[in-house]
């Protein structure tokens, strides 16, 4: 059987030969896309259940499938974390799960557009703390891209207050984003400290146990029961979602500094609204409608070039 001859940019991508840079920016930018489809699923699952249940399923099912991934890879040692003096992970985990609440609040009082245009607080001040905590650098350029991604997140929440729609729920769900904004960067930077001394598969597995523990007396058992099969497949979904998203966020943070993790993944709401103008263009009904105006699409053009500058290279000093 001949060979076949792939031509260099069509050649499968090799993992191992990829720089650490590359690795990181990959990883970062995995964990964009699947947290830009999360908000529009979330606004699904919350017509069938409540966030304290759709919180504690989805941290079931990424416990379970991590934990018996480890197993299977032999990294049973690994699990020596669940037997730690509580500390800064413990605090790390339930941050993590009052950010999981937090953003399913606001998804259910606000929408899944909103939701992610105001937690991109979290990212923001998770570059601030790489500023002041971890005392990384930015050039100049990517000052300016920093700037660029405020502007442009400005003119988001700018284009979400013209709605006429704005009232006392929107301002309920707007407080629980922002609050789960704050607790998710301080995660984020106790995550950074803790991948020193932890895989970041032993922080995920620790963190969605303790998050699952945390959320079982809150369960709706008669609702869960009542739910149909598609229903608990998405939650399933939602739960390997989890996984995926925060799996490579841990490879990004290892790889690159977080005042670079941070714009990247601050691009999953410029992704949800491409999805979000999908489905209105097709008329679908699955979700509420979520118009979005000409300064949310400007704040998204504004946002990526802010983006594009942060991931410029530093200039030499």
């Amino acid at each position: 059987m001949r060979r076949t001859s792939w031509p260099y940019s069509m050649r499968p991508m090799n993992l191992k030969t990829l720089t650490d840079r590359q690795k990181g920016l990959l990883a970062a930018t995995t964990t964009a896309a699947t947290w830009s489809l999360l908000a529009i699923f979330l606004k699904i699952a919350l017509q069938h259940s409540d966030s304290y249940t759709i919180v504690w399923y989805r941290m079931v099912v990424a416990f379970a499938a991590l934990f018996f991934w480890m197993i299977f890879k032999k990294q049973a040692a690994d699990l020596k974390v669940f037997f730690i003096r509580p500390g800064a992970l413990l605090v790390a985990s339930l941050c993590l799960g009052f950010n999981y609440l937090g953003f399913m609040q606001g998804v259910h009082y606000a929408s899944p557009a909103s939701a992610q245009i105001f937690i991109q607080l979290g990212p923001l001040l998770l570059a601030l703390a790489g500023l002041f905590v971890f005392k990384e650098k930015l050039s100049r350029p990517q000052l300016y891209g920093l700037l660029f991604c405020l502007i442009g997140f400005s003119l988001f929440l700018s284009d979400r207050l013209d709605l006429p729609d704005i009232n006392k729920t929107f301002s309920l769900g707007l407080s629980w984003i922002v609050a789960a904004a704050v607790t998710w960067a301080i995660f984020a930077s106790i995550q950074k400290t803790l991948l020193a001394f932890w895989k970041s598969s032993q922080i995920n597995v620790y963190v969605y146990l303790v998050i699952s523990l945390l959320f079982f007396p809150f369960v709706n058992w008669g609702n869960l029961a009542s739910l149909p099969l598609s229903v608990h497949l998405l939650l399933i979904f939602l739960g390997f979602n989890t996984i995926l998203a925060y799996g490579c966020f841990s490879i990004a943070l290892k790889y690159l500094p977080a005042t670079q993790v941070s714009p990247i993944i601050t691009m999953n709401p410029l992704l949800t609204l491409v999805f979000i103008t999908v489905i209105d263009w097709m008329q679908w009904t699955f979700i509420p409608a979520d118009p979005i105006g000409w300064k949310g699409y400007l704040g998204a053009l504004t946002a990526i070039m802010g983006v594009r500058k942060v991931l410029s290279k530093k200039a030499s000093p």
